[in-house]
């Protein structure tokens, strides 16, 4: 499969079976009894060809917000939030896309510099990746910093659901400050049902995920 190429798109059906077989062979993490297993938290990598590639799968999983609150989340990879994608300054990464979910979705690749057919806009930039499909990603991982990756269907269902991570661009030259331990921290709110209602939306209860909130909105608040 690593002589085989790959650009970038919807893959033939020869490759996704490919990668659907790499994919159940670890990089899915399992769940059991409606709790998603403990894993090392960062996505599962390979060199092909100097490219590094990331498989990444899109599905429903039951998942227990608080004590006996268990929801139907959409994670990356079994896990909410998904899991951390690092690489460095400057590498060619590419991610293959696979959706499980019973809709379609897309990824956008937050505050990175992408060429426009990768951006995830769907209708815009690509058309929405379709249950069951395929997609692939590819880009030079510029600049160095703390991003994130995240749907952009229905973003604001979609990623109050669970369908956001970090994506961390390592610098290409030696961090000029040392630090002994580094650690991603991703903070989000959810509504577990137990305490005061929150006022409904157009687009969910999010504070700021309304109307003229959230990022198509400038970030204004509702």
């Amino acid at each position: 499969m690593g002589s085989e190429p790959v650009t970038a798109g919807t893959l033939s059906r020869r490759a996704f079976i490919a990668r659907a077989a790499w994919i159940g062979a670890g990089t899915v993490v399992a769940t059991e009894l409606g709790r998603v297993l403990p894993f090392d938290g960062r996505a599962a990598a390979r060199a092909v060809a100097g490219v590094r590639e990331i498989a990444l799968e899109t599905r429903e999983v039951a998942w227990e917000l608080a004590p006996g609150k268990t929801i139907k989340a959409m994670a990356y990879n079994g896990r909410v939030p998904g899991p951390e994608i690092r690489v460095k300054e400057g590498e060619r990464v590419r991610i293959v896309l696979t959706n499980a979910l019973a809709e379609p979705t897309t990824i956008h690749w937050h505050g990175v510099d992408v060429p426009n057919a990768m951006d995830g806009v769907p209708g815009i930039t690509q058309k929405p990746v379709q249950p069951g499909e395929t997609f692939v990603y590819e880009f030079e991982a510029r600049p160095a910093g703390t991003r994130w990756y995240h749907t952009h269907f229905k973003e604001h269902r979609q990623m109050d659901l669970g369908l956001a991570a970090p994506l961390i661009i390592e610098p290409a030259r030696p961090d000029p400050f040392p630090f002994d331990r580094e650690h991603t921290l991703v903070l989000d709110d959810w509504a577990t049902g137990t305490g005061p209602a929150l006022p409904s939306m157009r687009e969910g209860t999010a504070g700021a995920r309304g109307t003229t909130g959230g990022m198509m909105g400038g970030g204004r608040a509702g």
